[in-house]
């Protein structure tokens, strides 16, 4: 299914995050909150996971957010912050950060034109052991309220909202791991439709608990493992001729979106304290019916990527480079040759397709993982360089196409990307992105 067509202009006018940084002197560093320390990321293809232990588990590395205190980064008491939830204290870092790299303030969105749309895949689901272990410890009354403030997806965005002061209308998107993609496609939706003039997007998610990190390390009958036992940061290698899973991680990204019709917008910041918005050009389509754990077949992910490209009149030779869904995991990875070798076969194009990853830069954290391939990518138009493949050492002899790796210099030749991210629920988006200019 195609999303309507627009030639309607989307401006990204601030970007924001609160993910693992770069390790310190100490082993450890603190976490990404900008655009700027994003792109160092991004350009040097510098992994942030680090060392993790959780006791009965046997996984030893994850994407963590170190060195951030929630009541120091946000101005609140430390009572406020105490309550919170950690994904909603990584949401509002991440806002927060968006708003001011688009010279916002939050009382720039106390209006009837903004929407807030939060995406996850879990929410505070973290949260769940402490509500039963409160209720066994005194009842209802030890229980109170916390469920409700801290529990469903209602108080990520309460909680958002209270703390920076904004009365925009909001939205909550859950699903599979492309859930921040379809938050994406709602937003820009709104947008061109003219119900909204800004869009505030942002997806995040804390699953370090012993729940979701159990399904990460089981290994399934067809052999399939989400996350690598190893105890090393760099064993998460994407198109790499090694690859034995990826590593959970937990974080938060945003962004600040506007309308690029005359009279709208006209914010932003590049994150080098040049406040110029990207132009750029949605083009989306949705696939239900694909399911990687399960090890489907690449049909429909062809299907899908071929309507979109025919739709957008554009062949394979016009792609500067595809952010595809491959982690670090073998049978995924297979799963995206064959969808590789399928749209070359689809699309009669034997030429060079330039590949991207950033998965295991912070992790796989479900609620901005395709959003991070939209950040990723349009920070690539924005510096002109293609980011390498995080992780990546000898391409895997199997892909037909070309992993650009970390000692590469690769210059984006043209203004089309194709980013397509995929859920374990049988749910997939693709975004063809075109980068227009800056404004």
């Amino acid at each position: 299914m195609i999303a309507d067509p627009s030639t309607d202009p989307v401006l990204l006018a601030g970007t924001g995050a609160v993910l693992p940084g770069l390790p310190g002197p100490d082993g450890l560093g603190g976490p990404c909150v900008d655009a700027g320390a994003l792109w160092e990321v991004f350009r040097t293809g510098t992994t942030c996971l680090s060392r993790f232990d959780h006791p009965g588990i046997p996984l030893r590395i994850a994407g963590q957010v170190r060195n951030w205190d929630p009541a120091t980064a946000l101005g609140v008491p430390e009572r406020i912050a105490a309550r919170m939830a950690r994904v909603t204290a990584l949401s509002i870092g991440a806002v927060r950060s968006a708003l001011d790299d688009a010279g916002l303030t939050p009382e720039d969105l106390n209006d009837d034109r903004t929407v807030l749309v939060i995406a996850s895949m879990q929410f505070a689901f973290q949260e769940a052991g402490r509500y039963f272990a409160a209720y066994e410890r005194g009842g209802p009354a030890a229980l109170g309220m916390d469920y409700w403030l801290t529990g469903t997806p209602g108080s990520v965005a309460s909680g958002i909202c209270s703390v920076l002061g904004i009365r925009a209308q909001t939205l909550n998107i859950t699903g599979g791991c492309n859930c921040s993609l379809r938050a994406m496609e709602v937003a820009t939706t709104l947008l061109h439709a003219g119900t909204v003039d800004r869009a505030v997007v942002v997806g995040a998610d804390a699953t370090l608990d012993r729940i979701f990190l159990a399904s990460t390390v089981h290994e399934g009958k067809r052999g399939f493992r989400a996350s690598t036992l190893s105890a090393d940061p760099g064993a998460v290698r994407p198109h790499d001729q090694e690859q034995d899973g990826n590593a959970p991680g937990e974080g938060a990204l945003a962004v600040v979106l506007e309308s690029g019709r005359p009279g709208t917008g006209g914010t932003g910041s590049t994150g080098d304290g040049v406040r110029v918005p990207l132009r750029l050009r949605f083009r989306s389509s949705r696939n239900n019916g694909i399911n990687p754990v399960d090890s489907g077949t690449s049909d429909n992910f062809v299907a899908d990527v071929q309507d979109l490209l025919t739709w957008a009149g554009i062949g394979m030779d016009r792609l500067a480079f595809i952010n595809g869904f491959a982690e670090g995991t073998r049978n995924i990875e297979d799963l995206f040759c064959d969808t590789v070798e399928g749209l070359r076969k689809a699309m009669d194009y034997g030429g060079i397709l330039r590949l991207t990853n950033q998965e295991a830069a912070f992790g796989h954290i479900s609620g901005c993982a395709g959003l991070l391939k939209f950040v990723s990518s349009a920070l690539m138009f924005r510096h002109g360089t293609v980011g390498p493949v995080v992780g990546c050492r000898t391409p895997y002899a199997r892909l037909d196409a070309s992993p650009v790796l970390a000692h590469d210099t690769v210059p984006v030749d043209d203004r089309y990307a194709l980013l397509i991210s995929s859920g374990a629920g049988g749910d997939a988006t693709s975004l063809l992105i075109e980068y227009l200019e800056a404004q």
